[in-house]
């Protein structure tokens, strides 16, 4: 922001006048005292508040930013503070242009960092919330509706969803609900409860979801997709899912990326998304769905290429590699992937009629569709037991690709293609 510095210390106090030398005392007390183009720096140490943010920057002074001052970790603890059934630690109420990072938000009694309308006609934009830690909350680490330009960057995500007092589930651990133009990326989420670790559901459009891994960790070990887009009930569209690590979640029900469009028939659609090179293994269901079964609203133009999807549905005999199990769904797309070592119903299964086109896939083991211009054979992957998916020079995926809706890097960033022709899986080999 263009505006002056403030800053909040454990040893400071409200009365002060904010400077480095005279800091606040809560967090609370910046956000209602900023405006646009402030940044507020946050001292290390523990601070046992909630905040409410309803103040926003703007376009022309900048963003209020509340930061934690470089080298040190502020901790925002909810520790006996009670939210009731809707809300956050942090909570962003209709407040637009506010960046959130370096936090430590633990021990929330329902969601760590939240945004939201504040139900006058204010909406958030333009939110950056990044590079915080999100820890032991009840329901939702980071949750945003009807948002719009919405970024969620670098953040680690775990034992959220834990429910505390609640009962059931509430929401999932990652949100975009209702919301146009978002990115997610560089996220970890690791150790969560059993649910869509990232979900965008209820009709969210125009978004990224790049550069994150999701992984069941050692204390929960699953959960229920590690990325779920889903329309439910409105429609959705241009999604591009890429470049991901979902893994080790060997447990019923446990999907990789799934798409769907749950809803009352005709009232929802899932339209032009883009699933590539991603990394899935060890999934206990299935590593890559196009529109699960319960899926009731239009699924279509979904395209799948250049994945690496291995040794997934080890738990359930209706799990496996790539599936299109939407039997309504249509223009689905599977090119270019590496298929390998799936058990249930084997590497690729479409149960969409001929709504599915299957291309160029390398195929390692028992499978139900091979499509054509397929390849079969062990892709030899570096050290896959190590989640090391490049390949080696002699494997049979090199220069077996199709270029129709390849993309233009693989998951490194090197361009495509190396050799002769595009390669299949989510690298391309280089020498």
């Amino acid at each position: 922001g263009s505006g002056p510095t403030y800053y909040v210390a454990t040893n400071g106090n409200d009365g002060n006048s904010g400077s480095s030398s005279s800091p606040w005392r809560t967090i609370q007390h910046a956000a209602d005292t900023v405006s646009a183009g402030a940044t507020v720096y946050v001292m290390g140490g523990t601070y046992n508040e909630k905040v409410t943010i309803t103040k926003s920057g703007n376009p022309t002074n900048g963003y209020i930013t509340f930061a934690a001052y470089p080298g040190q970790t502020p901790t925002i603890d909810g520790t006996g503070i009670s939210l009731g059934s809707w809300d956050g630690l942090v909570r962003i109420y209709g407040a637009s242009y506010i960046k959130i990072s370096g936090f430590h938000v633990v021990h929330s009694s329902f969601i760590g960092i939240m945004a939201t309308s504040n139900y006058a006609g204010s909406y958030p934009s333009n939110i950056l919330i990044q590079n915080n830690y999100v820890g032991d909350t009840s329901s939702s680490a980071i949750y945003t509706e009807d948002g719009s330009y919405i970024t969620y960057d670098g953040n680690e995500i775990t034992q959220a969803q834990t429910m505390n007092g609640l009962g059931g589930q509430s929401n999932e651990i990652m949100n975009i609900v209702r919301t146009n133009n978002f990115e997610i990326k560089n996220n970890y989420l690791h150790d969560n409860a059993n649910f869509e670790s990232i979900c965008v559901k209820e009709g969210s459009t125009y978004g990224t979801i790049h550069g994150n891994e999701v992984t069941g960790g050692t204390s929960h070990n699953s959960f229920s997709a590690g990325i779920y887009v889903d329309a439910q009930g409105r429609p959705s569209q241009n999604i591009d899912i890429y470049q991901n690590k979902v893994h080790d979640a060997p447990t019923s029900g446990a999907r990789g990326i799934a798409i769907g469009s749950e809803s009352v028939p005709g009232t929802g659609s899932m339209k032009n998304v883009r699933i590539f090179n991603n990394l899935v293994w060890n999934m206990g269901a299935i590593g890559i769905v196009a529109g699960p079964s319960h899926s009731s609203g239009v699924v279509d133009n979904i395209k799948v290429v250049d994945n690496d999807v291995y040794h997934n549905g080890l738990v359930d005999s209706w799990g496996g590699g790539i599936i299109a199990e939407y039997t309504s769904g249509t223009n689905i797309y599977i090119a270019n992937n590496i298929v390998s070592q799936n058990q249930a119903r084997g590497q690729i299964s479409t149960d969409n009629g001929g709504n599915s086109v299957v291309t160029n896939n390398l195929i390692d083991g028992n499978n139900q569709v091979s499509g054509s211009n397929y390849v079969t054979g062990n892709p030899q992957f570096a050290n896959p037991s190590g989640g090391d998916f490049h390949i080696q020079s002699t494997s049979p995926a090199i220069d077996k690709g199709t270029s129709t809706d390849a993309p233009n890097v693989d998951f490194d960033g090197n361009a495509r293609p190396q050799g002769a022709g595009y390669d299949i899986g989510a690298y391309e080999y280089r020498s």
